[in-house]
């Protein structure tokens, strides 16, 4: 055994201690066993040297990317970058990654994060200007060298290999051939474990050089007990696909769960996956141990990661094609919708849970892999809803609002076409369903701040899942979203319905303990809006508390929009210095991560504006809210190119507090002005539905602010406002008249 894992064995490299301290990488170390290629590793450092860019063509095989990591770890000392680029999963996301890490490591915010075609473009730009890094890009299949064609034709002073089955587009070729007999003895040696010259010079001869079939037909002979060297040479001489012989053979002595496990693994993304994944999608979770080692010792599959807790292994992808082939497409139908069952019923039902369980890992990658997969073998549509909808969860998990539209665009589509139809749906289907459009609703709230649009989609869920039998965590969600989005749009009284019936389900334990925390923070948002600050700290501070209970670190990011409500409560009840404070921890947290100009930003200098202010910090609080204000103004997601026609509620908070500033250092018109500024927002959020304490508070200072100047039009306009929405008796009402009385006896 000690000698099977030195031949079989690799290791990924993430950040290891090179020469370089701060190298950045993901090379996975070529195989031990790697002999020769002399003249295509020499060929292909000398292209890089002078043209920059080498191309390594060659068939399913053949070692084109066992090649391509012998000459990385041969030179990796040169590099301060080396990233593979799997070209089977999406490119862009492949880049995303590569800009995470030199972010990480650089502890600051090179390259946005933000919009997936921003980071190409920022990625490449920060590239052009650097040497001594190298890109890969690796497993381009015939007829896909198009979709690299922009880096085919990319200037720069780096180095960049492409690996690929086609030369169409590419330059400066290094072609892998079949192994010279000598090299072919010398692999045979390596593996086979008797040394026996005969068997050797068969696998030499009959595999005419080709090393995955030297591979595969040395670990039958070295594994296989009793394998009747005669017959194999028979059916060898006999084939016309010596690698789908070797795959059948290696197939007929696997055990049925060891088997079971292979067939699935074909229609997963082949070059990562982990063994997590693997216990999810297995018919035998008691031998999986012994079945990866099983499908190791046939080097059907490899370690590249020997992680204790959770390893990562890849699959050739000529075996991964075989194995597919063999099976037909109906069985690969059928394995693919196994593979979706078992992965929709080993996710967590809490909310927090299921996110923490998505980001595991190679899980998101492999869901892309195997909604791919699914397509291709025309999985029925319901199944693949499911596979849909825990994709777009976990793009929007992360704010991958690029690949979310895939996943909102495909259940849109089609809808159109018509095969979507309740009548037809079970139980389960219309639960997914249900959840897959409260998503998107969620989605229209996140990346186009559009929450009609948003409240469609959940209302739409919530129709869907009237007579829906164990639902109830689902309806919880719905109810939430349904809640804040009525809260939003100045509904209170319909929201407070939809809290309600979150509360039933909690009273009656009906839905996952931990999710108690969803109605603390809609309860949180909604004292809020009603000007009942010492209940709203009160529930953020449960909802808080909920999360470090279940484990969720303190600077998760996940926090977020729980530090922004606190931080503004804090605020609103005079407590400035905690309000800071949090916001403080806050912009820690992003500081990282994002760059200064990322919308987040501005949420958190708003509130330390505010804080600041308290403080009675002025000139601080101004410069807060105009970093803020002109975060939120050039965003181009947010549409404030025209603010007259503006529906941006961030920016509304932003305007008040500016106001509040300005009305303090004397600046009355200005003040007004930005007063006029958050109510015009106001008007163009909430229609009618204006009777909520922000819109109270804001006619309040702003007329209170005209009096102050003078402005006589200006402070009438917003005391009748306020009278007419608010009433005579309210409080603020009865002040602005007092206060105009005050002013006028003075006068």
């Amino acid at each position: 055994m000690k000698k099977f894992l030195l031949i079989v064995m690799v290791l990924v490299i993430y950040n290891p201690a090179f020469t370089r301290a701060e190298q950045i990488s993901n090379l996975i170390m070529p195989v031990s066993y790697f002999v020769n290629h002399v003249k295509q590793l020499n060929l292909l450092k000398e292209n890089l040297t002078k043209y920059r860019q080498a191309s390594v063509i060659g068939v399913s095989g053949l070692g084109k990317t066992q090649v391509t990591r012998m000459y990385v770890h041969e030179n990796k000392d040169y590099y301060e970058i080396i990233w593979f680029i799997d070209c089977n999963l999406d490119i862009n996301e492949e880049l995303l990654k590569l800009a995470k890490a030199i972010n990480a490591i650089a502890k600051t915010k090179l390259i946005s994060e933000e919009d997936i075609f921003s980071v190409k473009k920022e990625l490449l730009a920060y590239l052009s200007n650097k040497d001594h890094w190298l890109l890969v890009f690796d497993n381009l299949k015939i007829n896909e060298n198009q979709k690299i064609k922009e880096f085919i034709d990319w200037e720069h002073n780096g180095h960049v290999i492409f690996v690929s089955q086609d030369r169409d587009l590419l330059t400066n070729i290094v072609k892998m051939s079949r192994f010279e007999r000598s090299d072919a003895i010398i692999l045979a040696k390596n593996l086979l474990y008797n040394k026996d010259p005969q068997s050797v010079e068969f696998l030499a001869k009959a595999f005419d050089g080709y090393p995955i079939l030297i591979v595969q037909g040395a670990q039958l002979l070295n594994v296989v007990a009793g394998l009747n060297m005669e017959e194999y040479k028979k059916q060898v001489n006999q084939s016309e696909d010596k690698i789908k012989l070797n795959v059948t053979l290696a197939l007929n002595e696997l055990k049925p769960s060891a088997k079971q496990l292979l067939n699935k693994i074909a229609l997963i993304n082949n070059q990562a996956f982990s063994k997590q994944l693997l216990g999810i999608i297995t018919d035998s979770k008691d031998t999986l141990d012994s079945d990866i080692l099983e499908l190791s010792k046939f080097s059907l599959i490899s370690n590249t990661d020997d992680n204790k807790e959770n390893p990562i292994f890849e699959m050739y992808d000529i075996i991964a094609e075989k194995i597919a082939e063999i099976n037909g497409a109906k069985n690969n139908q059928i394995y693919l919708e196994d593979i979706i069952a078992k992965f929709k019923y080993s996710i967590p039902s809490g909310v927090v849970e299921e996110r923490i369980f998505i980001d595991k890992k190679t899980i998101r990658e492999n869901l892309s892999i195997i909604f791919k997969s699914s397509e291709k073998y025309n999985v029925t549509i319901y199944k693949m809803m499911d596979l849909g909808f825990y994709s777009l969860s976990s793009y929007l998990n992360i704010f991958d609002y690029y690949n979310a539209k895939k996943m909102v665009d495909w259940l849109n589509k089609n809808e159109q076409a018509g095969k979507f139809t309740l009548l037809l749906m079970d139980n389960d289907a219309k639960q997914t369903y249900a959840r897959y459009l409260g998503l998107i609703g969620a989605y229209y709230i996140h990346k186009d701040a559009n929450r009609n649009k948003s409240l469609e989609y959940y209302l739409k869920a919530n129709q869907v899942l009237e007579g829906v039998k164990n639902a109830e965590t689902i309806k919880n969600n719905i109810f939430y979203n349904l809640a804040i989005g009525n809260i939003h749009l100045g509904n209170l009284e319909e929201a407070e319905k939809y809290i309600h019936f979150m509360e039933e389900l909690f009273e009656h334990k009906l839905v996952n303990e931990s999710d108690i925390s969803f109605l603390y923070f809609i309860k949180a948002r909604l004292a809020c809006f009603k000007g009942k600050y010492i209940e709203a700290l009160t529930q953020i501070n449960n909802c808080i508390d909920v999360h470090i209970k279940l484990g969720v670190p303190i600077d998760d990011l996940f926090y977020t929009q729980l530090y922004l409500l606190k931080a503004g409560i804090l605020n609103f009840m005079g407590k400035y210095q905690e309000a800071y404070e949090q916001a403080q921890q806050l912009y820690k947290m992003y500081k990282p991560v994002k760059q200064e100009d990322h919308e987040i930003f501005g949420r958190i200098y708003v509130q330390m504006s505010r804080a600041e202010f308290g403080l009675g910090n002025s000139n601080k609080a101004l410069d807060y809210a105009q970093k803020a204000k002109n975060i939120f103004i050039h965003d181009r997601s947010r549409n404030n190119e025209n603010l007259k026609a503006s529906k941006d509620t961030n920016l509304v908070t932003v305007f008040i507090t500016e106001g509040d500033i300005l009305s303090s250092l004397g600046k009355l018109e200005e003040a007004i002005s930005a007063y006029q500024q958050a109510e015009t927002i106001y008007n163009n959020c909430l229609g009618q539905n204006l009777k909520i304490e922000p819109v109270s508070l804001l006619y309040f200072k702003a007329a209170s602010t005209a009096l102050k100047s003078n402005d006589d039009f200006f402070y009438k306009h917003y005391l009748f406002k306020h009278e007419q929405i608010f009433g005579y008796n309210h409080p603020r009402t009865k002040e602005l008249y007092k206060l105009a009385l005050t002013k006028n006896n003075k006068d």
